[in-house]
């Protein structure tokens, strides 16, 4: 990747005495191979190069003037990803039981290792990740408790913006426990029927309440 060294050995240990040589050749300009001799063992390399921009190269690799078996090796350099041109859309509550879904889309942040994990009070959710052929990429978690949760989403090791996401996890709604009073509920006279009624859904948990008369 751009701005990240790599590095390979030369291994002239059978080859006999000679001399090693070698360079990064792109269609922007060559690069040179810094070769250091590995005290391991004789006769060989550990050759170095840091490239600075993307695209197609051919490694030459040379001993004692004649190319190595392969040479020269065809390499890609990629862009390093940069976790802040990454974003991250999702639920922001969940239900036990439930799976907690999002969207990540890493496409303008070039090429990079994305991990997400998902921290509860005292357990961690199962987090998996997916590709789509638009090549974003579903996130699906499932929470093992209820409590606030934080969905840490790396890329490279940084974090991506707005990471760790919080996310809060309820119990699923309840209906028995929901509790229905007043006077509403009772049979009346038209002429002074009171209508009224309360619902108390406190200890229901979250969820749409809907209510429906027929007559």
């Amino acid at each position: 990747k751009v701005d990240e060294v790599a590095e390979f050995l030369i291994d002239g240990s059978e080859a006999g005495n000679g001399v090693p040589d070698s360079k990064l050749v792109g269609s922007r300009g060559n690069l040179d191979v810094t070769l250091v001799p590995d005290p391991r063992r004789k006769n060989s390399y550990r050759a170095l190069y840091c490239p600075a921009e993307p695209g197609h190269y051919k490694l030459d690799v040379n001993w004692s003037g004649e190319n190595v078996k392969g040479s020269p090796f065809d390499v890609k350099i990629t862009q390093a990803a940069d976790a802040n041109q990454i974003t991250y859309t999702g639920a922001k509550k969940g239900e036990l039981g439930q799976s907690v879904k999002g969207i990540l889309d890493p496409r303008k942040a070039g090429s990079g290792k994305l991990t997400a994990k998902c921290v509860g009070p005292t357990k961690n959710a199962d987090v998996s990740l997916s590709e789509n052929s638009n090549k974003t990429i579903n996130v699906s978690m499932r929470p093992k408790e209820t409590g606030t949760h934080k969905l840490h989403i790396k890329c490279n090791g940084a974090h991506i913006p707005g990471s760790p996401f919080e996310i809060n996890v309820d119990k699923p709604p309840d209906p028995s426990k929901v509790k229905v009073f007043g006077p509403g509920l009772t049979d009346g006279k038209f002429s002074n029927f009171d209508g009224t009624f309360l619902c108390d859904t406190r200890e229901a948990g979250p969820g749409q309440l809907k209510v429906r008369i027929e007559g």
